[in-house]
């Protein structure tokens, strides 16, 4: 792994409202994880490797895309939580996988 715990720590605090929401779709939490964990990659933090296939964003984007989301004021996207109080599915703003990546951060 490339990343020190600051890092990791970081990571989970922008995933954490997926990957602890039972309804969402475990997919969906899965791939979650998967994609922001792979920023840790040693292929990726060597510069071996840059960013996401596209297949990947799209197999992410069709596992979530009913999942409830925001735009936050950075314009980044926020998965919903309780506390959320203006949420859209996915597929409702956001319309393919690589714009998922891109707005996702």
């Amino acid at each position: 792994s490339c990343c020190k715990p600051s890092d990791s720590h970081r990571i989970f605090n922008e995933i954490k409202h997926v990957i602890q929401n039972n309804n969402i779709s475990s997919k969906c939490r899965q791939l979650t994880n998967e994609i922001w964990c792979s920023a840790c990659h040693k292929d990726i933090g060597r510069h071996q490797m840059v960013g996401i296939c596209t297949y990947y964003c799209d197999e992410w984007y069709n596992e979530c895309r009913d999942e409830y989301y925001y735009m936050d004021i950075l314009d980044k996207l926020k998965a919903c939580t309780d506390s959320s109080t203006v949420c859209s599915p996915l597929h409702s703003f956001i319309q393919n996988g690589t714009e998922f990546c891109i707005k996702s951060g």
